[in-house]
């Protein structure tokens, strides 16, 4: 397994129905360098339409940053982002 390994990780497109779990944001960390960025683009839509989102993906975001295991850089929503649907891009840095 790698660890500490990226000085940043994007993810664009796969957070969606089936793809990756919230459990998923904790690899993401583990893999990236202390100091370094996680980014994270979806459809703002996502984290109320996905199971496995609704109430949960932002919550462990910010438990994660609650326990000091990363900062919030931004949290941006894009119009128009996909088909006329916004999105939002998270950035946050790993401590």
């Amino acid at each position: 397994m790698f660890t500490d390994t990226y000085d940043v990780v994007v993810v664009s497109g796969a957070m969606c129905e089936g793809h990756v779990p919230v459990r998923g944001i904790d690899d993401m960390v583990r893999v990236t360098k202390p100091g370094g960025l996680v980014v994270i683009s979806m459809r703002l839509e996502f984290l109320e339409t996905v199971e496995e989102y609704r109430n949960r993906l932002e919550p462990h975001m910010n438990q994660l940053e609650q326990k000091g295991v990363w900062h919030k850089v931004a949290r941006t929503v894009v119009p128009g982002y996909y088909c006329g649907k916004e999105g939002v891009v998270f950035s946050y840095r790993v401590v």
